[in-house]
């Protein structure tokens, strides 16, 4: 009985530092203009960025789209795969040992032009190939540190999610009744997230251990959602379908420990938003809607914030998406600018603004004050 009102009372002043403590300042952000390749349509989209700061994405070359890496205020069009060519290829994730992995296109088994994932490495750019069976395709999004890769690949009777390391592409599988899943990240852990489409339908899923697990989907809405991406701290987010009370909308989700949160959108738009990346201090990036149009966004410390807004340098820039964000809360996207699509990166002005959070497994309860936080966000049975 002692030990019950111990925890009780325990219980009482964690919540009460909770209720009392205020919402964190939200960061402040310089932008830097990551440019675009020579000769082409001033053009280019950033998907990916290393703890480095080494930025990855497409650009518009002599020859069309082209995979870049900026590294340090120079960026370098990526090397096409033997027998391709160089156009119609795209950067999407980077380690920080420099590894780069994205799409391109190669030779098929007949000689002909096929999209590949590849992986990018010293200057030289390698096929992930196929799995066996399909039909020479395959597309690669996410590289961990360990130098695995998630992405997706053609299989004998449909396209599937597929883990690429030491040279071997494996199938990493689909839920029951599937007729097609893509992984689209991949984390330090090597579990990949993406999708899988059931009965029409794409269901958020983790790709993990030998098995996939469906994340279930915002409550009210249809079922219909797709996890992006997957931090080292095992937050995964991406979007889902739910309801405004009024009508069907899609919004950015979060996931921890089986409980999926509605991460909400900006206001005066048209209540809609998209979660691309995630951090370990479960800094989210994407994009929603204002009353002014799309808007890349960051949720933050439970608040959601137009980055433009926090950006001291924004000139004549509008921040259209934001795609990707790594452990020092650099951001990158794209945008519109003096008329052009061009990639940015934005750098926090103080690093010390990082929020370091528990291992998820401690999330849900991280001590007894966020007992209250986690049964008002969980999902009803």
């Amino acid at each position: 009985m002692r030990s019950l009102k111990l925890l009780a009372a325990a219980a009482g002043l964690a919540a009460a530092h909770t209720a009392a403590t205020p919402a964190l300042a939200a960061p402040t952000y310089t932008l830097t203009d990551i440019g675009d390749l020579p000769g082409g349509a001033n053009n280019s989209q950033a998907y990916g960025i290393n703890n480095l700061g080494q930025v990855v994405g497409s650009s518009n070359g002599t020859n069309g789209q082209v995979g870049f890496v900026w590294t340090n205020g120079v960026m370098t069009a990526l090397p096409n795969l033997p027998g391709g060519n160089n156009y119609n290829s795209a950067a999407r994730s980077i380690n920080d040992s420099g590894q780069i992995v994205g799409t391109g296109v190669g030779l098929g088994a007949s000689g002909q032009a096929v999209n590949r994932g590849v992986i990018w490495q010293n200057g030289v750019a390698t096929s992930m190939g196929d799995l066996p069976g399909g039909n020479d395709y395959s597309l690669a999004y996410g590289i961990n540190n360990s130098g695995q890769v998630g992405g997706t690949s053609a299989a004998t009777t449909f396209t599937t999610s597929a883990l690429w390391q030491n040279g071997s592409l494996t199938d990493l599988g689909d839920l029951p009744g599937a007729s097609s899943s893509q992984g689209f990240a991949i984390n330090s852990s090597g579990h990949v997230v993406g999708q899988s489409v059931v009965g029409g339908q794409t269901r958020a899923t983790l790709f993990a251990n030998g098995q996939a697990t469906y994340l279930g989907d915002l409550p009210g809405g249809l079922v219909s959602s797709i996890a992006r991406d997957i931090g080292d701290a095992g937050h995964i987010v991406g979007q889902s379908s739910t309801t405004n009370g009024v009508s069907t909308v899609t919004h950015a989700f979060m996931w921890i420990n089986g409980v999926m949160t509605d991460l909400g959108d900006l206001a005066g738009g048209s209540d809609a938003s998209i979660a691309y990346g995630v951090n370990s201090a479960g800094r989210v990036a994407g994009y929603g809607f204002d009353n002014t149009g799309v808007q890349a966004t960051m949720w933050f410390d439970s608040q959601v914030f137009s980055l433009a807004s926090l950006v001291s340098n924004l000139g004549g820039w509008r921040l259209n998406q934001a795609t990707a964000i790594n452990e020092r809360g650099q951001i990158v996207g794209y945008g519109a600018v003096g008329g052009v699509t061009r990639a940015f990166l934005l750098t926090p002005d103080s690093f010390d603004d990082a929020v370091e959070v528990p291992e998820p497994a401690a999330l849900g309860l991280f001590g007894l004050g966020l007992l209250g936080l986690a049964a008002r966000r969980r999902r009803a049975a």
